[in-house]
């Protein structure tokens, strides 16, 4: 009767979600630009007496033209000292309204990104979690009529020094989704803020194996899902025993922490699992038969997990993109789930783009949403509802069509130096400073060494002419961990195997170096890239390695 009545309510509360939001958002998609601009006059008059705003006299600006001369392109590092500096009460660093809380990431140096969020952001974040919600509603029947299983971070787990919480932008956008939604989540608050992700697994697992009626399976990276059927199965014996009599020996000390009830399944549940055959695989579709949509990243790395998710899904599930989202912001939402196209966010960003090429060669002539290119690739530089202005986040994204007069675009990958394999953004930085480390404590001299991210599985490589050492890996990760908050998180979860070390032969450094020359590449600005993709690395070491570890 209780479910009933909030999917009765939940239909209602999409038809005025249609009427009134999704109708002005379909609106504004014939003319995007006109939104840009309207939201960059806003920001700015809205920010001309903090203290980044007289510096760049926004009480000035009048135009896009007169903004892009006077606010430069800015990376993190850029923003941080007016992030960072204590404000006073009659002057603020970014924004006149003050965080309301701060996103927090790795950063490319050894300090973590603290991004801030006001509630001008959280307000349009809550919008646009209308539109995705909506949009999912439109295009998958029932797709609200049971449980929803969403995994992310938690919005709020911890506080800095000044005294405000942060958290993660997955949970902060789930937060946002809408209350009745929210209502039918299926992992409570407590248990999605465990810290211990072994056990954090397990007890998504027992809830994910406890209920029969999910329909929606939402997480950011495909890995995660993954990993949960992987538990799931390791585990099984285990938690068939907790679902039908409570009991929890052979589960870790923390399942104690939850009442034995909040995880009881009905008598004909226990009865249906215990009929899944491991010799037949276990499969999202055959724990939850009624589940219509799986909703996660299919874009750059994450895109070559997509085929093995498929297999664990019925053919009548689909799989709809999450969009490209950012700790430093929202960057598209999702308008269309028949073909997964999504259009940038451009109702909480003032977006601008640049071709790769034209960057790299030292360019910062942008294009506005209004002048990209469908099927061309463009870095992102985004101007954000909470202050990051100019933004350049090192992001590639790839134009694939029009929704109206809006351009559709997909994630394509981070830009040169960082890698992404399960959500740890790890950077040329951070891999450079871990090995210093090592070789500061005169366990390896100094030599070439060069780590690439390999997909299948998701492992790093690391190539060095170093004598063998097998303590290597363990060395190298914890001293990755100890500047990469999401690279230690996904080692500790499984998401991410330990690293893979290749020892190669002397002179391997040198051949490598001789390798690109040969190519054309000036000896005088030839330098190792320490951090790629193991698929965009066209160099053969495999006649060099001594031995692995």
């Amino acid at each position: 009767m209780k479910n009933a009545l909030t999917n009765s309510l939940i239909k209602f509360q999409m038809k005025l979600i249609r009427r009134g939001p999704w109708k002005a958002f379909i609106k504004q998609t014939c003319d995007p630009q006109s939104t840009q601009l309207k939201f960059l006059r806003i920001l700015l008059a809205q920010n001309k007496i903090t203290r980044y705003g007289k510096e760049h006299c926004f009480s000035e600006v009048k135009n896009y033209d007169q903004f892009r001369s006077r606010v430069p392109i800015n990376q993190f590092e850029e923003l941080r000292p007016y992030i960072e500096q204590p404000e006073t009460p009659t002057e603020t660093g970014l924004t006149e309204e003050r965080p309301a809380l701060y996103m927090q990431t790795s950063g490319t140096t050894d300090q973590p990104k603290n991004i801030p969020l006001t509630r001008f952001a959280i307000e349009k974040l809550k919008q646009s979690q209308a539109l995705f919600a909506y949009a999912h509603h439109l295009g998958i029947r029932d797709i609200f009529k049971g449980k929803l299983f969403t995994i992310s971070g938690s919005s709020i787990e911890g506080k800095l020094d000044n005294g405000l919480p942060y958290g993660s932008m997955s949970g902060m956008i789930s937060d946002c989704m809408p209350f009745l939604l929210k209502t039918k989540f299926l992992i409570p608050p407590a248990m999605a803020r465990v810290a211990d992700y072994p056990l954090k697994y397990l007890l998504f697992a027992a809830m994910g194996l406890k209920e029969r009626d999910v329909t929606w399976l939402v997480s950011a990276n495909p890995s995660t899902f993954l990993k949960l059927i992987e538990v799931m199965e390791s585990h099984f014996e285990a938690l068939i025993k907790l679902l039908d009599t409570g009991d929890m020996s052979g589960l870790p000390e923390g399942f104690g922490e939850f009442s034995a009830r909040q995880f009881k399944a009905s008598p004909n549940r226990v009865q249906e699992l215990k009929t899944l055959s491991r010799k037949t695989g276990f499969g999202f579709s055959r724990i939850w038969p009624n589940l219509k949509a799986v909703t996660t990243w299919t874009g750059g790395s994450c895109g070559l997990l997509t085929p093995k998710l498929r297999n664990l899904l019925a053919r009548e599930t689909t799989i709809t993109e999450l969009g490209y989202i950012a700790s430093e912001f929202r960057g598209s939402l999702i308008v269309d789930t028949t073909d997964n196209a999504c259009v940038p966010a451009f109702n909480e960003n003032f977006f601008e783009f640049i071709e790769p090429d034209r960057w790299d060669s030292g360019s910062k002539e942008t294009r506005t949403l209004n002048q990209v290119e469908v099927g061309k690739q463009y870095y992102v530089i985004a101007t954000t509802a909470s202050g990051l202005y100019r933004y350049f986040i090192n992001d590639i994204i790839e134009v694939t069509g029009h929704f109206n007069q809006t351009p559709t675009i997909r994630f394509i990958q981070k830009g040169k130096g960082i890698t992404n394999l399960t959500g740890e953004k790890l950077t040329e930085f951070q891999v450079v400073k871990a090995m210093q480390s090592i070789m500061s404590q005169n366990l390896v001299d100094d030599c070439f060494f060069l780590l690439l991210g390999d997909a299948h599985p998701l492992q790093y490589r690391l190539f060095i002419e170093a004598p063998q050492d097998n303590a290597l890996s363990a060395r190298f990760d914890k001293a990755v961990s100890e500047l990469n908050l999401e690279f230690s998180a996904k080692q500790e979860s499984g998401r991410l195997h330990p690293t893979k070390v290749f020892f190669l032969a002397p002179g391997c450094g040198e051949t490598y170096k001789q390798h690109f020359l040969a190519r054309g590449q000036r000896e005088a600005q030839f330098k190792t890239v320490r951090l790629q993709y193991l698929s965009d690395c066209d160099f053969d070491f495999q006649p060099y390695i001594i031995s692995s570890a």
